[in-house]
């Protein structure tokens, strides 16, 4: 099994598993860890890592059937858009109108803890290949 496979699921475990976390949002702690470990999402961050593509739409297929079982009823009509404009209300309060639906928090917040996580190790690992690269050059 891939080394950065197992450190890229790791990190994003150890960031949703979070007990203040999962506290601050009422989330299922069994719930979350059983979705970590499942068949799903193992084969789809393997995947990401195999091929390379760490981006977010890619994490999100990977992590959508928790995302939906995490959401109200009401979903919004396209949930990546929400979660981009909600992201930019976080960063830019003032800079958009947006409504933000409390109902939907844990959502993005899990997919957003996750994407961090992604993108982290997606640049972990591309330092280290380029350090690798580079060292080939210095010959």
């Amino acid at each position: 099994m891939s080394t950065r496979f197992e450190e890229m699921r790791r990190t994003i475990a150890d960031r949703l598993l979070d007990s203040k976390f999962l506290n601050k949002y009422q989330l299922d702690e069994e719930k979350i860890h059983r979705f970590l470990y499942s068949d799903h999402f193992h084969e789809a961050l393997m995947k990401m890592v195999e091929d390379r593509n760490y981006n977010s739409r890619a994490l999100y297929e990977a992590m959508l059937p928790l995302l939906e079982e995490i959401m109200p009823s009401e979903r919004p009509e396209n949930m990546l858009d929400y979660i981009y404009k909600f992201t930019l209300r976080l960063a830019f309060p003032n800079a958009m109108e947006f409504d933000v639906r409390e109902d939907m928090d844990a959502v993005c917040h899990v997919y957003l803890r996750a994407l961090k996580k992604s993108f982290q190790s997606s640049k972990r690992h591309l330092r280290t290949a380029l350090g690798k690269a580079d060292t080939l050059w210095n010959c």
